[in-house]
């Protein structure tokens, strides 16, 4: 009986403390948001080759979900929400996560994808689920350099909001087109990746650094007018305002509505 107690005891402490460790996190969660059968959520790309395309991982991501929000009646998850929930789930991008991902922002449909970068020439190839795992259809596209990447984007975009249609669909364009400038392009995505990384000022630095390489861009000037004082916010909104049809639909109301918030017009914010 003796020999017994101890291996019972230990195994009912371990189940007792995965028991407390489970509705803790149950607790501590989000429950998960309804379902929306125009909800779309882009997980960062699996990337493999040169460390100096590295940025594309979550910079496909982010050109990917502006590209598709407001296009085919589709919305993109927000990409800070997303990484944030992937991070607390392990960081991993794969179907599982994708599901969990889906299921936690009422996504209709998630993306995963990849790129291979061999002589500065980029193989990029994504998979559009379902919201159960499922997977739908799988698009692919060749950047032959780094200064094709937007119209490797656009393409791959396209590809995705036709997977996404249970009727074929004419896409004479992609609604949110972001910049021309592959240079304001990569200082726009670092801009992303510090502020997703709690780095302010450093994100304020990108951003500002993409509004001055290119002068038209509304996405960076919206980004960066979320990080100013009243003054420099006011600037910076009224240049993406101006510019604001580049912009999606959906873009161009968070600027119209930052713009009338500022401005102390709440009803209309």
């Amino acid at each position: 009986r003796r020999r017994w107690m101890v291996p019972v005891t230990i195994g009912l402490l371990v189940l007792g403390a995965i028991g407390v460790r489970t509705v803790a996190r149950s607790a501590g969660s989000l429950p998960a948001a309804p379902a929306l059968p125009t909800a779309i959520a882009i997980l960062p790309f699996a990337y493999r080759g040169d460390p100096e395309f590295s940025y594309l991982s979550e910079g496909m991501a982010d050109l990917l979900s502006t590209r598709v929000d407001g296009a085919a009646g589709l919305r993109s998850i927000d990409q800070r929400a997303l990484l944030t929930f992937l991070n607390r789930q392990g960081g991993s991008a794969d179907s599982q996560h994708g599901r969990l991902a889906a299921e936690r922002f009422g996504a209709a449909f998630f993306v995963l994808g990849s790129m291979v970068e061999a002589g500065g020439r980029l193989q990029i190839s994504a998979t559009i689920y379902d919201a159960r795992a499922k997977p739908r259809s799988s698009v692919e596209t060749v950047a032959g350099s780094e200064t094709e990447i937007l119209d490797a984007a656009d393409r791959l975009a396209r590809q995705v909001l036709a997977g996404t249609q249970d009727r074929p669909l004419a896409l004479a364009g992609v609604a949110g087109q972001t910049t021309f400038s592959l240079p304001a392009l990569k200082a726009y995505l670092e801009g992303e990746r510090e502020l997703r990384a709690g780095r302010v000022s450093q994100a304020q630095h990108a951003f500002r650094g993409a509004t001055e390489l290119d002068t038209t861009f509304a996405l960076a000037y919206y980004r960066l007018a979320s990080l100013e004082d009243s003054p420099l916010a006011t600037a910076a909104l009224e240049r993406a305002l101006r510019h604001s049809d580049h912009l999606a639909e959906h873009h161009r109301w968070l600027v119209e509505a930052a713009a009338a918030n500022l401005r102390g017009d709440h009803v209309m914010a």
